[in-house]
Order: structure tokens, then sequence, then C-alpha cells
């Protein structure tokens, strides 16, 4: 007993927060509308009885309900569109109401007074006096497809449309707009119902992951934020519906061309001597709805339509962007700096490879960053304006960098009368972007020539269905499901093969060097997936309309980001922790300051420690020497001459704390021995091996430095 109680305590709870889901989620998840009125006599008594039909202009689907005891009508769960209203009774004129156009997030309202007379008389009246909305205090605001087709727009994104109403303040461009004074993050958009917005980020709500295109889209709504509107995931909802079929066949083709001789040039580009950007855009497609009809197979005019959408956009286009690069004696080690002397700014110069040469350090030039400064300079010279900014040692350099654009996005909608009593509906949106390379995010190369390019890529679907089901005269039930899929691969063209200029890292240059050569070392694929399913059931009780049921939206985010190479940032850092001095070297071949530079950038790239050449105020010391260096012939060619070589070195290594005064770790001995095919075969000499082969020496030296550095981590 008690336990059938508590049952039926569970059950009339689970009731409960059903009702109050229902009561915030409607509006949230709904695709369709309502449309409510009363029948009254002239007198002003409620007219019972009455039979109402509600006719679809475009399709031709009737519904049909009679008035209730109080003379109220509704027909919950009808698709947004424009219908005539007639309620007839024996002994009264027909009352017809004609182009009753229902909208999203609105509940319509037509109230009938019947005069007494013949059947066959009509008195009609326009749905612009008799549309009145009494049913919320939402405020909200509508874009209708006639609407939608004249507004003058730059994008045919048809979310931006939104932006031209009242409230909505665009002050950071159409991406960063607000409404009503609200967060941008409190935004929800939808279409047809199905979460589409970007749900992860505080900022950047107006956005949808699936781009509504202008001729797919029916209508666009959206409902401000008043208490018990059906607010759902956001204060603001932004409701939008795909266009469907209607009885006849309809369609269009169009081609929408934006040309750089269209426009004027930008003022920036002629003081830099550029010409215009090249902002082509050419956005054509086609649409076309009707009834379902397979000749001689199915005739599916008044109960089965079709909606179909493509529309491609191929944009070419070109970014101006402005680096700045050093000059050439700078690149060389003859740094210049300002002073003022007696009121008067002077340049002076210094020799850092003289400076470093005379403090013990490393005196020459890394043939790795110079080859890559070299490269800089040449891609300066190809394109763009160079510009003396007063500094001394970088140029200003201005230029257009090029990227190409393509959008596929076909639309497709499906409606279904399988019965009198139930409707079945259906849309999927799928659309596939391409940015090569992605100006959007400055993915472009830094400067003309360099490899590092990202681009993106991307899918973006979104589906939904819903059934309506007439379940008595005065009960309708509406089920929902729908999803969004959406995934981005950003940057996943990135490969360690782009690095190999910068010798198989990510270069960081400090800002009084000029602007980096690497502008990502991590791609970032990602798909946000967002998923609803919703029902409501609606009930008119006498003068009540009840409306209750449930939703349930999911939302699962997976990133992938990676690194393709070590991010390495150039400079000085002053914390001290550790010093690196020169590896000292009993070997007859020149190879300490190359050893000791890649020992230095490997321990930078774990990001352990802070490295500075210098011993001066730190926590810790490596300290190396260079013992031996071998050669050994690992492979022959057809001549008979060594095209790949063993090479083994012998280093003795300390790590040692200062402040402690200990050694924290030392191997007498340590050992690195690896093959490396030359570029010129030779006969095995050691010096040769050093002098000629850069990109053996150079790869040889990281994998020493690698192991130098592992087995000191290791150790700790």
């Amino acid at each position: 007993m008690n336990s059938s109680a508590f049952t039926m305590r569970g059950a009339w709870h689970l009731l409960r927060v059903m009702a109050l889901v229902a009561l915030s989620s409607t509006f949230a998840y709904a695709q369709s509308t309502t449309l409510t009125g009363v029948v009254t006599d002239t007198a002003g008594g409620v007219v019972p009885g009455a039979s109402v039909s509600v006719v679809n202009n475009a399709t031709k689907v009737a519904q049909e309900s009679v008035s209730n005891t109080a003379g109220q009508f509704s027909f919950p769960g009808m698709p947004v569109g424009t219908y005539t209203v007639t309620v007839s009774l024996t002994g009264f004129k027909t009352f017809v109401a004609t182009d009753v156009r229902l909208l999203g997030g609105q509940v319509g309202n037509v109230n009938a007074s019947l005069e007494v007379g013949n059947l066959t008389e009509k008195v009609e009246v326009k749905a612009g006096s008799e549309l009145v909305q009494t049913q919320s205090s939402a405020v909200s605001s509508t874009l209708s497809v006639e609407q939608l087709s004249q507004l003058p727009l730059v994008s045919r994104n048809a979310l931006y449309a939104v932006a031209l109403l009242p409230g909505v303040s665009t002050a950071g461009g159409p991406r960063g707009a607000i409404i009503n004074g609200l967060p941008n993050n409190v935004i929800n958009i939808t279409i047809d119902g199905v979460t589409t917005g970007n749900m992860l980020m505080t900022s950047d709500g107006f956005f949808s992951m699936v781009t509504p295109r202008m001729d797919a889209v029916e209508e666009i709504s959206v409902t401000g934020a008043v208490p018990g509107s059906g607010g759902g995931a956001g204060s603001v909802q932004i409701a939008m519906t795909t266009r469907s079929g209607s009885n006849s066949f309809d369609g269009s083709v169009y081609h929408y061309w934006r040309q750089p001789d269209f426009n004027t040039n930008y003022y920036f580009n002629k003081i830099n001597n550029l010409d215009k950007n090249q902002v082509t855009a050419h956005q054509y497609g086609f649409r076309q709805g009707g009834p379902i009809v397979i000749p001689g197979l199915y005739d599916g005019r008044g109960k089965a339509f079709f909606f179909f959408n493509f529309e491609h956009l191929y944009q070419p286009s070109s970014a101006t962007r402005t680096r700045e690069f050093l000059t050439p004696a700078a690149a060389g080690g003859l740094f210049g700096y300002n002073v003022t002397v007696g009121g008067v700014q002077e340049l002076r110069q210094i020799n850092l490879l003289q400076l470093a040469q005379n403090n013990g350090q490393i005196a020459t030039l890394d043939p790795i960053v110079q080859s890559l400064l070299a490269k800089i300079r040449t891609g300066t010279t190809t394109t763009g304006t160079v510009n003396d900014i007063n500094q001394p040692n970088r140029l200003e350099y201005v230029y257009q960098t090029e990227a190409k654009g393509n959008q596929y996005s076909p639309t497709t909608r499906l409606d279904f009368n399988l019965s009198d009593k139930h409707r079945l509906s259906g849309a999927y949106w799928l659309q596939r972007f391409t940015s090569d390379p992605d100006l959007l995010n400055s993915r472009e190369a830094r400067f003309p020539g360099l490899e590092n390019i990202g681009q993106q890529n991307s899918y973006r679907t979104t589906g939904n269905s819903t059934l309506r089901s007439t379940l008595g005269s005065n009960m309708v039930n509406e089920l929902l499901g729908g999803f969004q899929w959406s995934p981005n691969e950003f940057f996943s063209n990135v490969t360690a093969d782009q690095f190999e200029e910068q010798g198989g890292y990510g270069l960081t240059f400090p800002a009084s060097v000029g602007t980096s050569p690497t502008h990502t070392v991590s791609p970032a694929p990602r798909n946000t997936t967002t998923w609803n399913v919703a029902n409501t059931l609606n009930w008119l009780k006498g003068s009540h309309s009840l409306s209750m049921g449930g939703s349930y939206a999911g939302l699962l985010n997976r990133t992938t980001e990676y690194t393709v190479v070590p991010n390495i940032t150039l400079g000085f850092d002053t914390t001290f922790d550790p010093a690196i001095p020169m590896f000292t070297n009993t070997t007859p071949y020149t190879v300490e300051q190359l050893f000791t530079q890649k020992v230095r950038l490997e321990f930078q790239s774990s990001r352990r420690y802070t490295v500075v050449p210098s011993d001066e105020g730190v926590d810790g010391i490596v300290r190396g020497e260079i013992q031996s260096i071998s050669l050994a012939p690992a492979s022959l060619n057809a001549q008979q001459l060594a095209s790949r070589f063993r090479v083994s070195v012998s280093v003795k290594v300390k790590f040692e704390d200062v402040k402690a005064q200990k050694t924290l770790w030392e191997n007498p001995a340590l050992g690195f021995s690896d093959e490396y095919e030359v570029a010129n075969p030779t006969g095995g000499d050691v010096s040769a091996f050093i002098g000629n082969e850069r990109i053996a020496m150079d790869r040889m030296s990281t994998d020493f430095a690698r192991t130098v550095v592992s087995a000191i981590l290791e150790a700790f």
C-alpha cells in the first residue's frame, strides 16, 4: 500500500516536471505554430458546434474541427504559412477569413462572428483586420519568405537578415550582434526546431553551424526574453523554418555576382600602390517545389510535397596584410639603435657577432634562420610594397594574399499527409565548405613563398522529422526529432613537411625581429554534435488550452588538437634558468657551436626549462665536452662510394645545481650513433662530411641534441 502510494506520488511528480519542461520548451523546439479562435453570434454569445475548416493556401491541405461548448477551437502543430479559415453552422451565414498568415513563435487568433442567415451566404474578411495576438506576452518579430527575398543583403546568409530587426545591435559586425542588450551567448538558434548555434562559445553566439540559405528558408522568427514565453535553451530564440513545397510546381534559378570592377579601391590600398582586393563572388543555384508526382505510379497532389534547393558559392578573394622583416644589415648581425645626444636623435650600430665572440658565446649565424630570412626577403620582391617605417632594424611590407573558397549547399524537405489525422514532415541540410588558405583565421603564408599554410574544410549538416497526430476533436500531439553534425577540419593540412625550411621547428620571432614565419603548428579538427527530441500534447478543454510534454537536448564536443612540430620562441629571457655555455671540443672538427645550439633549442622545445646562453644568476648549468666523432660507411652506391654513413659521437655531459653547488646528473661517456644519407657520396672523410653535408649534419646534430636532453630529463 505504501509502495503504491509512493509510485502514484512519483508519477504525479514526473507529470508536473514534464509539464514544466513543456512550458519552457514548446516554442524553443517547435517548427510549427497554433491557430485558435472563438465563434460567437452578433450578440456576443458563444456558438458551440460550428464547423471550422482551415485550408493551407499553398498545399490545399485542409484541417477540420468543431467549436466546443465554450465556442472555442484550436489547431495546434500547424505549419507556418497562409491559410483560409471557414466557419459554418446551419442558420448562420458562412464566415470566411482569407490570407490568415501563421507565423512561427506566435499563436494566431481568428475570432468569427456569425450573422443569422443562410449557409450559402458568406461574410468574408481579410485576416489583417482579424488576426490578433492575444495568447502570449512574448515579444517577437518575424521575417517572411517574401521579405527575405527583397532584403538588400551582401551575404545570402538568411541569419544576417535578423540584424535589420528592431532591438538588434551590430556594432561588432553581424556575428557579434546582440539582441535587446542581452549577452551574445544567450541566443539560441534553431532550424526546424534543431539547435544549430554555437553552444560552446561565451561569445560568437550569433552564428549557425549550418548556414541558412535565403532561398531555403520559409521564415525567421525572433522571440525575446519574456518570462513564461518558452525560452528554452536561450533567452532569445531565433527560429528558422525550411521552405516547403506547395500543390503547384514552383521554382527559380538565380546567380548573384560580385566583382572588383564594380567597386572603388580602398584608401589604404591606394597609399601603398596596391590594386583593388580581388573579392569575387559567384553565388548561383536553383530551387524547386511542388507535389510529389510519379506519372503512372503516384499522384501526391494534396497529400505529398517536396522542396529542393541547391546553391554554390565560389569566392576567390584577396586580403591586404601588413608584415615587418629585418633589414639586410640587421639580418647579418649589425643591429641599430637610437640614442638622443644633445636633444638630437642618433642612429648607432653594434656588431652582435663580434660582441658574442668577445663574450665566449656563439658567434656565427644560424644557417637555417639565415636561409629563412633570405626567403622572406625574396618573397617581398615578388609582389606588394616595402616601406621605411623609421625603425633601425625593420622594414614594413604590405601585400595582398589570395585564397579560394567554395561552399556547396543542397537542402531538401518532404511533407506527407499519411491520413486525415497524421502528417509527417522531414528536412535535411548538407553543406560542404572549403577555404584554401583560411583567410578568415589568418592562416595564409606569413610571407609569399613560405610553406606554413592552413586550410579549413568542413561538412555541416542538420536533419529533422516531425509527426503531427490528431488524437481527437480537441487533442493534437506533435513529436519532433533532429540532429546537427558538423565536423570541421581546422588546418588539418598542416604537417611537419611545412617546417623543413625552419629546421623542423615552428619558429616565433620576437617583435624586434619582425613578423614570425609560423602561424600555427597545431591542426585543430573538431566536431560539435547536437540532437533534440521533443513531444508536445495540445488539449483544448472548455475555455482552456493546455499544452504539456517534454524535451531532451544533447551536446557532444570532440576536439583533437595536436602539434606536428615543437614551437620555439626565439629571443632573450631574463629569468636565468638554466644556462648552457658553449660545449668544449677535444676533436679536430668544428662542431661545438652547432651542437650547443641544437641542445639549447631542444631544451626550449621541452618547455620545462628557460634556457639562456650565460651562467650569470642561473639555477643550473649544463656543461658538455665533445670527446670523439667517428664516421663509418653504412652502404655503397654503384661506384663503390659511401652513400650512407654511420656517425658516432661521444660526449661528456654534466648538469649542475648552481645554488646547492652539487652535480645533479652526469654521464662521462654519453654515446650517440645513427645512420644518415649523404648528398655527395665520398670515401668517408669526416671533415668533408661535416663541411659539405649540411642537411645530414643538421639532422645528425638535432638527433644528438635529443639524445642528450632526453637523458637529462629522464633522470628527473
